[in-house]
């Protein structure tokens, strides 16, 4: 028995030994090795949780996610509150099993509190999972035990406070501890891309904001851009030569970039323009991509490619003017750009703000949205139309109707709707909405619906409020034809601020039903007003709560000058330049000219402004 006893104790003894010299091999990148060792410790001590994590871990340094797994489920058979195992496999779970990524992890927080990786792990978890106020507290409750230190500057942690409304916290002092970080040059990751043009109506701020962004894409990328791809023809083309104009996007389908979009690859010169069109999204059966792809004159799919291989496409095709139709947003194929498969790059639609980007000659915006001056807050220069650059064909009729019985909205109340994101919700902004709603008695509120704990709060809010709770609706998501029609029962569309609406107001604005906003500094703050200025109604813009708020009431009060304001609305849509895409698709070309000119003379990109004619 003793004899035993001291042949087990060595084996333990070696065993542990090996376990310290995987530790070793790991932190040296020495990653085979490193199993070799634990796969001999884990024969003499084939009890010891620690020896299957760490090995699952060199499985996921090479890349082998199926033998990683394995290796942590080994683990915890061993010891199912192994807390190290249990993060491990929550962060190996999170791309394929949501859900039992937030229970390995809930688990490991539950058995250990103070462990920071383990809170930290699963905080970006509990928000893919849309739970946004659970993460929120979790992310609050670890800052104040001091296992969340960089709680305050995370990004996501504002972004779940706004899309959950969770206003029982003092959100204003957060906000401005985020905007302090990132001006301060503290290292904060630039969180959700869209953000900082909800919370800050602050030009300077989403400047250095979009600096970060564009640091982050081109750091998980780097592998792509190691290598330089042959510089691009530079050849000035004969004038009777046109240019080759390239249109690259993940958002040419049922998307607001697409709809806004949709006819303008059809209306160019073939006498100056040779359209190629780049479609990085897999979608190509909608009525929209199939338009897309029909208005250029080469149409190349290249969903299935990596970055470098569309630059490549690219520069062999001798693309002279390369337009990317995605800023700091989801799925971007902006990384392409920074390989500079053509000599002159250009950024239009898709992000209401600079991009200061890398190889980013300029941005399509309008002189309402940058006047002159306000292009020291980008890093890219500026190409202003004269009109509004949100411009679209009118809607076709649409073949879905549906009554306002059908939405289960009152017959004779005045509608107002807002058709934002909840992250685009403040206190401020709710605090607006019901003061309306308290002056116009016979007007309700539709909301776009959210999570349960978003909308609750706002429920909350609006019996505290004194209001009746069935003039709060919240309207489910539809299919965009469907949402078009909805958007026809509408009798006044309210535009957040200062991430104001773009495609949406254009909708409303299509089918007669005004839309009100405020104007401020920044390109999302002033989008709308630049589109209400193009239709012919700046009247509708206001420059501050107040003023927006009175002009909603009145018109909430006085259904006959809202109906003769909802007549004239229909009625200048025939003559109106924000639907005249011919005239806006001159002004482009125009634009495009000028920036080929600059660069065929050797100059430098600088402030275009396009005439009107």
């Amino acid at each position: 028995m003793p004899k035993t006893r001291n042949q087990e104790d060595r084996k333990r003894t070696r065993g542990k030994l090996l376990l310290a010299s995987a530790y070793r091999a790991f932190d040296a990148q020495e990653y085979q090795l490193a199993a070799r060792f634990c796969l001999e410790a884990h024969r003499l001590i084939p009890k010891e949780a620690e020896v299957c994590n760490l090995l699952a871990c060199t499985f996921l340094k090479r890349n082998s996610l199926h033998d990683a797994k394995v290796w942590f489920y080994k683990a915890l058979r061993i010891d199912p509150d192994h807390v190290n195992t249990l993060v491990n496999l929550g962060n190996c779970l999170r791309e394929e099993d949501l859900e039992g990524s937030r229970v390995h992890l809930q688990h490991a927080v539950d058995l250990a509190p103070q462990f920071s990786m383990a809170v930290q792990n699963l905080f970006p978890t509990l928000i893919r999972q849309h739970r946004y106020r659970q993460a929120a507290m979790l992310a609050l409750d670890a800052h104040a035990q001091g296992t969340f230190d960089e709680a305050l500057m995370n990004p996501w942690l504002l972004f779940a406070l706004r899309a959950d409304a969770v206003w029982d916290v003092d959100i204003d002092a957060i906000t401005r501890q985020m905007a302090y970080h990132w001006r301060a040059g503290d290292k904060v990751n630039g969180g959700f891309t869209l953000l900082p043009l909800a919370v800050w109506d602050d030009p300077s701020l989403h400047q250095i904001v979009s600096r970060i962004h564009s640091k982050e894409l081109l750091e998980k990328d780097a592998s792509q851009f190691s290598k330089a791809l042959p510089a691009p023809h530079r050849e000035i083309r004969p004038d009777h030569k046109p240019l080759r104009l390239g249109y690259l996007s993940s958002s040419f389908r049922e998307h607001p970039t697409g709809l806004l979009i949709d006819g303008v690859f059809a209306l160019h010169d073939r006498r100056q323009f040779e359209v190629y069109g780049y479609f990085a999204s897999p979608e190509a059966k909608s009525a929209i991509g199939q338009r897309l792809r029909a208005g250029c004159d080469h149409a190349r799919e290249v969903a299935h490619l990596p970055f470098r291989d569309i630059a490549e496409l690219i520069r062999r095709d001798g693309i002279d003017i390369l337009i990317c139709c995605g800023g700091h947003t989801e799925h971007t194929p902006l990384p392409v750009l920074a390989m500079r498969p053509a000599p002159v790059q250009i950024h239009y639609l898709d992000y209401a703000g600079p991009l200061c980007f890398p190889e980013l000659d300029y941005a399509i915006f309008d002189q309402h949205v940058v006047p002159p001056g306000a292009e020291i807050h980008f890093d890219e220069a500026v190409l202003a139309l004269p009109h509004s650059y949100h411009v679209c064909a009118p809607l076709a009729p649409s073949h879905h109707s549906v009554t306002r019985s059908e939405l289960g909205w009152p017959e004779n109340a005045v509608v107002m709707g807002d058709w934002s994101r909840s992250y685009r919700m403040s206190p401020e902004m709710f605090a607006s909405r019901m003061r309306i709603i308290e002056q116009a008695p016979e007007s309700i509120l539709v909301l776009l619906a959210a999570t349960p704990a978003y909308e609750e709060s706002l429920r909350q809010h609006w019996a505290a409020k004194g209001l009746s709770q069935d003039r709060l609706l919240f309207a489910p998501a539809i299919s965009p034809e469907a949402h078009l029609s909805r958007t026809a029962h509408l009798d006044l569309m309210l535009s957040p601020f200062p991430y104001g609406l773009a495609a949406n107001a254009i909708d409303a604005l299509c089918q007669g039903i005004p839309v009100l906003g405020i104007e401020g500094q920044s390109v999302a703050s002033r989008n709308l007003a630049s589109i209400l200025l193009t239709h012919g109604t700046p009247e509708l813009t206001s420059s501050t709560f107040a003023e927006f708020e009175q002009k909603a009431v009145f018109y909430a009060n006085h259904p006959a000058e809202l109906q003769a304001l909802k007549t004239r609305l229909r009625g200048l849509v025939a003559t109106s330049p924000l639907f005249d895409q011919r005239k806006h698709v001159l002004a482009l070309e125009r634009g495009l000219l000028a920036a080929w000119e600059r660069h065929s003379q050797g100059k430098a990109p600088a402030r275009i402004d396009v005439s009107p004619d």
